[in-house]
């Protein structure tokens, strides 16, 4: 069920939390929809570089007027996120539209980009929404046999640079506060060893 728009900024705020969240294991999904609406998102990763296509569908059939969209993100030095060209100023109605963003991770980052949208569709529209471009995206497997793992594990001074990390299941979320210990419903501990790198 999507919100409608005179529905209740809570609630449209619970559907974004949950849009993003499913897109933390996808690569393809619903960013956001309403009723004039509907924005969905495309990516891909190789190493430390990404592309994400966001899809700008227009639901009615009058045009979006002096469209603008901006990315902004928390941690330039960590993160670049750019435009591949410059976002169009009008969107036809009852259209889509596809704008594609270059993605950079240059070291570690905690926040996520910002998409700040506006536009007249008989009112001025403003949207600010968190793009789905989390630091797991760009972590690529290596598969590796026992030899092969030890013998990295051994390069990267194996038991000498282990530590050990002791957890509790809610931690940093870049889509949700966090919830103090003191709030938890339910607690659980992992183990993880830590190397340096």
């Amino acid at each position: 069920m999507l919100p409608r728009i005179h529905t209740s900024y809570k609630a449209v705020d619970l559907f974004i939390i949950q849009w993003l969240e499913r897109l933390i294991y996808n690569s393809e999904g619903v960013l956001y929809e309403d009723e004039q609406l509907q924005i969905g998102v495309k990516a891909e990763y190789h190493g430390n570089l990404g592309r994400l296509a966001i899809y700008i569908g227009n639901k009615i059939p009058q045009p979006f007027t002096a469209f603008s969209a901006t990315i902004e993100t928390a941690e330039p030095d960590a993160l670049n996120v750019d435009f591949h060209k410059p976002p169009a100023t009008e969107i036809a109605g009852l259209a889509q539209v596809q704008y594609l963003l270059q993605i950079e991770c240059k070291s570690p980052f905690t926040t996520l980009p910002i998409l700040k949208m506006s536009f007249i569709a008989g009112t001025v529209r403003n949207l600010v929404l968190k793009l789905p471009v989390f630091l797991s995206k760009f972590v690529e497997p290596v598969e590796l046999d026992s030899a092969a793992f030890f013998g990295r594990w051994k390069a990267i001074g194996g038991g000498s640079e282990e530590r050990l990390f002791i957890h509790n299941d809610v931690a940093y979320s870049p889509i949700r506060k966090q919830v103090p210990p003191a709030n938890r419903k339910r607690s659980s501990r992992s183990i993880f060893p830590l190397t340096a790198l």
